[in-house]
């Protein structure tokens, strides 16, 4: 995953043309611009449309085929899509790759977007058509993309560290103030602690988006030595995972995640999924297909089209595993009794991960925070 990151003006180790300068209420810093790249895949359904993209730095116009075309540019803050030549059987198909779907953001930029109400809890279903990548309707698309945003500093000022985002690696010397790093969200963000001295040298995180209830901090170095996640682990393992790096070594920081599958009986079933700031609108098939999101606040399952006796959804909890997770139809568990004495037999099919109703489901767990 490709990122950029602010940081503090001692971080003069490029070229100051890879720079550009400014300030914060935490403290200076510069903003790392070179050498990152996105990609992606575009193709037409019929084969003659026409898409001009826009990625800040260069402007270009060509007509798909049927056939995937991958694209690969210097990392956009936005990335800009237009659809041209809209028709009945025209319609474009985006696919990010690099970062991932799940850290990609597609709206339709057009009064449509307002009119359909997304984001809203009555959205018109284009809204999730537009996010999953189907291009229907002629006009302009944007393309964004998630980060991760978090803050260092050193007690003393003299402490030296290394971090990794994906393909950039920054080495720096902390200062006794906050100071704000953005990149794009990698699968996995390591802070290497160089000179700890014993005494006053100390690194302090802390997260921003997302949140640390929604991160797992670990000292790859020293976490099995200290028996971290065991019911003896040493209470040092808490310090790191409340962003206390207080001993050499490198700190792994990742989300916390939400794996888990999905097939359909006929292979005709449509849903949307909902994890976090992540929405996706998808076609099953009759082979279970794995899931991953970071573990969202909320996590729902639209199934779109039942229709009574064939079309069903199949869900597998992966992890957290079925017996941590917990499932509901909250179009329906009301008016089933579900949870009570007297409850309808239904329920009990839901919560084994048979969606045969149409209708919202939710799948909730403690462990992983899910409300």
């Amino acid at each position: 995953m490709k990122g950029y990151c602010r940081t503090v003006l001692a971080l003069i180790l490029a070229s100051p043309a890879n720079f550009v300068a400014g300030s914060s209420a935490s403290g200076r810093f510069l903003t790392h611009l070179g050498g990152e790249q996105i990609t992606f895949r575009l193709r037409g359904v019929r084969g003659d449309e026409s898409v001009t993209i826009d990625d800040g730095s260069s402007t270009t116009t060509e007509t798909l085929t049927r056939e995937w075309k991958q694209y690969t540019r210097a990392r956009p803050h936005k990335l800009f899509i237009w659809f041209n030549n809209d028709a009945a059987s025209r319609d474009v198909r985006f696919e990010a790759v690099d970062p991932t779907p799940q850290n990609t953001v597609i709206e339709y930029d057009s009064e449509s977007w307002a009119g359909w109400n997304c984001g809203q809890t009555n959205e018109n279903t284009r809204c999730n058509k537009v996010r999953a990548g189907w291009l229907n309707w002629a006009g302009k698309y944007v393309v964004s993309f998630r980060e991760i945003t978090f803050r260092l500093k050193g007690d003393s000022g003299e402490e030296s560290v290394t971090i990794e985002a994906g393909s950039t690696t920054i080495t720096t010397t902390l200062i006794t103030e906050w100071v704000d790093y953005t990149f794009a969200r990698p699968s996995e963000l390591s802070i290497k602690f160089h000179n700890d001295n014993g005494g006053k040298r100390d690194v302090l995180f802390q997260a921003q988006d997302p949140t640390l209830q929604n991160l797992v901090i670990k000292n790859s170095d020293t976490w099995d030595g200290w028996n971290c996640g065991e019911t003896n682990e040493n209470p040092w393992c808490n310090n790191v995972r409340a962003g206390s790096f207080a001993w050499n070594g490198t700190y792994v920081v990742s989300s916390k995640q939400i794996t888990f599958k999905l097939r359909g009986d006929t292979g005709e079933e449509r849903v949307t999924i909902e994890a976090g700031n992540s929405r996706i609108f998808k076609e099953l098939t009759k082979e279970d297909e794995v899931f991953t999101f970071e573990a969202p606040h909320a996590l729902f399952i639209t199934f779109w089209n039942d229709d009574g006796p064939s079309r069903d959804v199949r869900f597998t909890a992966v992890d957290p595993p079925p017996q941590d997770t917990v499932i509901q139809n909250l179009d329906t568990w009301g008016d089933w009794g579900c949870g009570h004495t007297n409850e309808n037999t239904w329920c009990n099919i839901v919560r084994n991960g048979n969606f045969a109703w149409g209708g919202r489901y939710s799948v909730t767990s403690q462990e992983y925070r899910l409300v």
